[in-house]
Formats: structure tokens, sequence, C-alpha cells
């Protein structure tokens, strides 16, 4: 492949001179947060964790503005911070010690290397010879070491402004530098203007100038999207830092970017604030990971809790899905009338095995096209010479997943059963509430206002209610549900077998290679925080909006792989749109019979009318009405 022409136009710079020298922060290396004082902010909450109240950042600033004032502005280090935070804080020199360790730590727990210009480091290792340059109150020792962390020598001769008394700013430091290497032709490179062009040139050092991460964030499309996010609040800079240092703006000679590790925390990092609450709301809970979140939202929580030595509940594959439960709600006659009132348009034959799990044996009437619920009569009456199976056959799955349940008990204990789900209006606990005599209880992401569990006395419990902010997930909620298909077809019922109990699937699904591997990306993106957490010694937490602005900004930036949107796809035939798909140049999700534009009520303006509409109608619609009203409005409004 043919180098990117910034690449190759560094390395002919090398090539021309003799000693190639590195400015280190920024340059050869970044962190994973925003800005490089928020390393401070992870020190102070990690004080707090130990006991230590003390407004670190802030002390810790000002305590090096004074030495470097004392200093003439020339240079700093960290000794000498550290015993002017003696005088300033009262804790004694030992305790002291303890803590500028920590800052030290803490430094190497966020340090990463900019890969393309790791890249350049290694040509100029090749034949040159190569020093790094550094305004910095680390010691050369320090800087060593976390250079090696990130993967380089840690063994190169470094000018640290705390050890030579000049900073990059004085040209002096550069005469220095140019006699010690016996006045050879020496190119710099690195990010400042002034620091790292202006003042070396001044002495007769060629430069080459780079772009920092941030400075090329400042500058995006992104910016304005999630600068307001730009706030100094730790969890955001951790996030915001990760996206930006470490990610996309990781590269500075070409335009590449770890296009897995974007996929992971485009929508990672929802998962990440999913899994971290979880862990945290349900300690005495069996929890019940039906399909999908069996598949990929379970091996986040074992791997998250498994990390941090969190102690995780007690949890199940559980094998349910709508159309299996269904049917265990149903005790009588008029339970079954009661679901013809539900909105449905296709064949008698489909409804009857969605919504019964019974297969109509007479293919005539099996075909006979219906639109619930206006043809709620002639369905019935289609269907009377059946009802007595149907009921029967309802029975016969109530028992199986009573005896399901009974055996979960059995085998894990009293504790609540708790569903695990994405959301929406709890349909799976109510109808297993329902089928099996037991308040189950609910853990989900999403929920709407009114949900069914609720109904009936269930406890329910939710990261966030659809109608209490702005919610760009849920407002584009396909993205979602294509990026959590999966292979496993659907529960169409369970068996018992030996003992114990298999799901009757559904043919598998097709399912595109790139959104298993964006799964994958999913379950790397929290390991890597999880890991992150355990080094830096706390958790960090951060409102759900957040992830989700930081999901719809990389779509409506158009910073997602075109090969991953591609990739996405959903079937929706209970709602008679067949196969979305979307189309990034257009922005809308296609099917055979709609469209639904993607939406993004940025932060500050005012909510559109179409979702004021939606959120009015999901605050006070009747429950007959919802799933009408819900077709009617992907169809027709949205």
């Amino acid at each position: 492949m043919e180098k990117p022409e910034k690449i190759n136009e560094i390395k002919a710079r090398i090539d021309a001179n003799d000693v190639i020298s590195f400015d280190v922060f920024d340059t050869l290396i970044t962190r994973r947060v925003l800005h490089p004082e928020d390393v401070f902010l992870l020190v102070e909450r990690k004080l707090r964790e130990e006991g230590t109240v003390l407004d670190f950042s802030e002390k810790r600033k000002s305590a090096e503005q004074r030495v470097l004032s004392r200093n003439n502005g020339s240079y700093t280090t960290l000794e000498q911070i550290y015993q002017e935070m003696v005088n300033d804080t009262g804790l004694g020199s030992e305790e002291m010690e303890k803590v500028k360790n920590h800052e030290i730590e803490c430094e190497k727990a966020i340090v990463s290397r900019r890969e393309d210009i790791y890249e350049v480091y290694r040509y100029a290792k090749q034949n040159k010879e190569v020093i790094l340059t550094s305004d910095m109150y680390f010691s050369a020792d320090v800087i060593n070491n976390l250079l090696k962390k990130c993967g380089y020598d840690g063994d190169d001769r470094i000018y640290v402004s705390s050890e030579e008394g000049l900073s990059k700013d004085n040209v002096d430091l550069w005469e220095r530098i140019k006699e010690r290497h016996g006045n050879k032709k020496i190119l710099h490179i690195g990010d400042h203007h002034y620091c790292d062009r202006i003042v070396p040139q001044k002495a007769g050092v060629e430069t080459y100038a780079v772009n920092n991460p941030y400075d090329m964030f400042a500058k995006s499309s992104l910016y304005h999207l999630l600068g307001r996010y730009d706030d100094r609040s730790l969890s955001h800079s951790l996030v915001l830092g990760k996206l930006v240092n470490e990610i996309l703006f990781n590269h500075c000679l070409d335009n590449e970017f770890e296009k897995d590790r974007l996929s992971g925390l485009w929508l990672g990092a929802v998962f990440k604030k999913f899994i971290s609450w979880l862990a945290d709301h349900t300690a005495g809970k069996i929890l019940l990971f039906v399909t999908r979140e069996n598949l990929i939202l379970k091996p986040i929580y074992d791997e998250y809790c498994s990390i941090l030595g969190i102690h995780p509940a007690s949890s199940v594959d559980f094998y349910v899905s709508r159309q299996s439960i269904t049917p265990t709600s149903i005790r009588n006659r008029d339970d079954y009338i009661n679901v013809f009132s539900d909105y449905y348009e296709g064949t008698i034959g489909d409804f009857v095995r969605t919504h019964f799990n019974y297969r109509i044996s007479d293919e005539k009437t099996s075909l006979t096209r219906i639109s619930l619920p206006i043809m709620k009569n002639k369905a019935i009456s289609l269907l009377k010479g059946f009802e007595e199976d149907i009921l029967q056959n309802t029975l016969a799955e109530r028992e199986l997943y009573a005896d399901y349940v009974s055996l979960i008990h059995e085998r894990l204990g009293d504790d609540p059963l708790a569903v695990v789900d994405i959301g929406y209006r709890g349909t799976t606990q109510y109808y297993l509430s329902l089928g099996v005599d037991e308040m189950v209880e609910g853990y989900y992401l999403f929920l709407n206002p009114s949900t069914f569990p609720e109904k009936i006395g269930c406890c329910v419990e939710t990261v966030a209610r659809t109608s209490d902010e702005r919610h760009p997930l849920y407002d584009n909620m396909l993205f979602l549900e294509a990026a959590m298909q999966v292979k496993q077809g659907t529960t169409l019922s369970i068996r018992k077998e030996n003992g114990a109990f298999v799901p009757i699937c559904a043919p598998d699904n097709r399912i595109d290679d790139r959104v298993i591997r964006m799964q994958e990306s999913f379950l790397d993106y929290v390991k890597e925080e999880a890991l992150f957490e355990k080094e830096s010694g706390f958790r960090y937490d951060y409102d759900l909006l957040f992830a989700e602005d930081i999901f719809a900004s990389l779509i409506e930036a158009k910073l997602l792989p075109e090969e991953m949107l591609q990739s996405l796809q959903i079937e929706d035939r209970y709602s008679g749109n067949n196969i979305w798909r979307f189309d990034s140049d257009r922005m809308l999700w296609i099917s055979d019979s709609a469209k639904s534009a993607f939406v993004y009520n940025k932060p500050g303006r005012k909510i559109n009318l179409k979702s004021r509409i939606k959120n009015a109608v999901k605050n006070h619609c009747p429950d007959f009405l919802y799933e009408y009203l819900r077709i009617f409005w992907i169809r027709y409004l949205k």
C-alpha cells in the first residue's frame, strides 16, 4: 500500500538530517484525557477513594505556577512542585511523596502512543541518532518509563527542561543541543507552534510541525457537536480523551484510525453505562438475560464484573422471546379474545404463530390476510375451529415456563427474578410475570413512561425514561436494534430434555460478519474501560445522555466507517416493513414500505415538533392504541 504523502515527506526530511529530535507529549505519546491537566482530576479522585479529601487539582496547578515563576519561567521539577504543596497543604513530606507517586502512576495509566509518529520514530531509529526534547517537570527516567509502557525503546537521550534548567522556548537550549551533537544537522519534530518550530529555527534547527489531537478535534465538525462536554469533567474527559487522542485524531500524518475501536466506542459507551449501572443495582437478584441480551450483554456484564472483582448477581441464559412467552399469559377465552385487539397486518397464520405459538393446519385459512384490530371479529370467526387447540397449547406453554422458573429457583435460590432488557415497555417481564404467577422484576436501559409490568405491580428499574429529556439513541433506535442482531433464531418455545430446558428456535438469522465484529468491539471497549478502572483505582460514571450524544454525533459528522453502516439492517416483519437498511448518503433508514430519517435533536436546541408529538403520545395514549399509533408514526410521520 502506498504511504500517505506526509509520511513520505517526513521520512525524506529524516533522510536529509543527522540527528532527529522528537517532542514527547502530544507528539510521541498522548494521554487518554482531553487536556493534560485533567490527570490532576484523576489523582484527586484516586485520593478521595483512599479517604484523602484534598482540592488537589487546583493546588497542584497553583504550586506549579509559583515554582515556574520563581524559576523565571524556565522550568519546574516534580520535587519542587511537591515541596511547594507541602507548604501549601500542611500534609507531611512522607504523605506528599505518596501523592507524587500517585501522579506518576496515573500518568502511566493514561498514556498511549501516536501510531503514525511511532512508525516515523522507528524509521529514524534505523540509521539516525534519535534524541527527545521536552518541556516537562518529570525527570528523564520517569519519561523513559512512560515511553517504554507505550512500546518505545525508553533509552534515548532526553533533553528535559526539569534537568537542563531551560525550556524549549529559550533558544539557549537549542544552541546547547547543537553544541553537544557536534553541530550536526538536526531535525526536530513536535506539535507546539512556538516552542517546537519558531524557537529551534532561530538556532538553525530544522523543524517539522505535527498537529496534536486536541487541536485537530477543536477544528473538526465533531467539536461543534460534542464541544459542550469539553467542560473539565473527569468522566467526560476520560471518554472524549479516548475518542479524540487514542482513536479519531491519534494519527496526524494520515487520515487513518482504528475502525474497530471507533465502532466499539460508538455504542460501547452506552453499554458501559448500562453494565456498570447493572453491577451497582442488581445485588440479590437472579438476572434473566434473554436471547440477544444473553448473547451480547451477558458476556460484557460477566467480563466487567470479573475484571473489577465485583461479585455479580446470579444470572442465567433465559430462553424466551415475545413469541414464546405471550401464550403463557392466556388463561381463558377472554384473554384469548383480547389478543385480537393488538395492531397487526399480515396473514392469519403468521398472527397465530407469533401470538399463540400455534400453527394452523388449514393452508387456505392460514394464508388469509387480516388487519387488526379492524377485522377482529372476522379473525376470531376464522379461527373458531382451532380455538380449543390454541387454548390447550397456551396451557402447555404456561406449564413449561412455570417448571423452567421453578428449576432456576431450585438451582439459584429464592432471590427475585429480574429480566435484563434494552427496553421499552417491559413486554417480556409482563407476560412472564402473568404466566408463572411471580412478580418478576425488570432492569432496562430505556423505558417508556407507561409500562405493562408497572400496571400489575411489578418492580422496574431503568437507566432512563424515554420522555424525561432528549434521547438521541431512542430517537434512532433502529441503529441499536440493527447492531444487536444475533445469529440465533427467535426462541419459538422451550422443551425439557434430560432434566434441563433447551430452546426450540427458528432457523438462524443471516448476520453480516461485520456486525459480529462490531459486537465483539463493544465487548473489547468495555473490557478496556474495566481494565483502566482497575489500574487507576476507581470507577467513573457519566450520564446516559452523554453517551447518546457521542453515538449521534459520530453519525451526524459522518465519521463512522461506511462499510460498518452498510452492514446495518434489521428485519421488521412484525410491523409490516420487512427489511430496514440505512442509506448513509441520504441519512435515511429505508424499507419496502417506509422511510425513517436519522434525527438528532442537538444539545441546546428545541426539540422539534415531531419529537414533541411523539413524546406526548407516549405519555398519554391508551395501551390499546399504542401499537397502532407506533406503526402509523413509522409509516407516515417519522
